[in-house]
């Protein structure tokens, strides 16, 4: 039974190790099979609103730390980030079992007692949250990648009032902190799928816009683009130039309230000029 456990578990985190190998050749494979094995005990038997088992969504957020090239020790915290608060592990067992650091992690990002503090506890939880993050940044980083997840999955809430205000709260706390991190592929998608929960129909009517926009995106973006290729090329500056899609949200926010029957390439376009590793936005 126990080396059944272990197959499975190195078995599930390959893709893990393989995204967190990308960037930590060396990693420690081992380490986060024995998180994801502790874990995966610990979360037996609780299932996601989707019916998905819980241990799936500790796996995807600690993927999702891997793509961004967190370290190994964010990645475990990743994977028991939800244990302390839905289980009966301890915060001191985690850390007699993986170390300080990863304790400080998985603590910062545990809700406090809703029956202890009522009302006040998503508050109260947001503000040690914070504070955990002033010490430690990669606090807030797990909470960003679990939000992330968590609006993923966001329609299998059955309440509408409880969507509204995960997708509400997102928007106010989050990608304010992910802006300010950097994080802005996190920040496109929490903005995004935030923005599909408040506002369904705006965002089918932009997401229809932009399908429409695409054909011609293709002929005028392309001849765009090589004429910037060869004006640089003249000038003897060496980049890469390169179309990237604005996301939904931001389209929505600069469309006019009578809303448009087309998109221009450029409200739903940008070009990119990569000069050095560093972008400037062509628009």
């Amino acid at each position: 039974m126990g080396v059944a456990r272990r197959d499975s578990g190195a078995e599930a985190v390959r893709p893990l190790v393989a995204a967190h190998r990308k960037v930590f050749p060396g990693a420690d494979a081992e380490l986060l099979c024995r998180a994801y094995e502790v874990a995966d005990r610990w979360h037996s038997g609780q299932l996601r609103k989707s019916g998905a088992p819980y241990i799936t969504h500790p796996l995807a957020v600690a993927i999702l730390l891997a793509d961004i090239g967190m370290d190994t020790t964010t990645l475990v915290a990743a994977l028991l980030h939800d244990t302390v608060e839905d289980t009966g592990l301890t915060i001191g067992e985690v850390k007699a079992e993986f170390g300080p650091e990863v304790a400080v992690l998985v603590d910062g990002v545990t809700k406090l007692d809703g029956a202890r503090w009522g009302d006040h506890a998503e508050g109260e939880t947001f503000r040690k949250m914070i504070l955990a993050a002033s010490i430690d940044l990669r606090v807030l980083v797990i909470k960003l990648a679990d939000r992330v997840h968590n609006l993923r999955t966001l329609g299998h809430h059955a309440k509408r009032e409880k969507r509204e205000r995960i997708a509400r709260a997102s928007m106010e706390l989050l990608v304010p902190f992910a802006q300010r991190l950097g994080l802005y592929a996190y920040q496109r998608e929490i903005e995004d799928l935030a923005f599909a929960a408040l506002a369904p129909e705006a965002h089918e009517r932009v997401l229809a816009l932009v399908r429409q926009a695409a054909g011609e995106r293709r002929a005028v973006l392309g001849d765009l683009i090589a004429g910037m290729r060869a004006a640089l090329a003249a000038a003897g500056i060496r980049a890469q130039v390169e179309a990237r899609a604005r996301h939904l949200y931001s389209i929505h926010r600069s469309l006019p309230e009578d809303a448009p029957r087309a998109l221009g390439v450029a409200d739903a376009f940008r070009v990119a000029v990569v000069v050095d590793g560093t972008d400037a936005d062509c628009y």
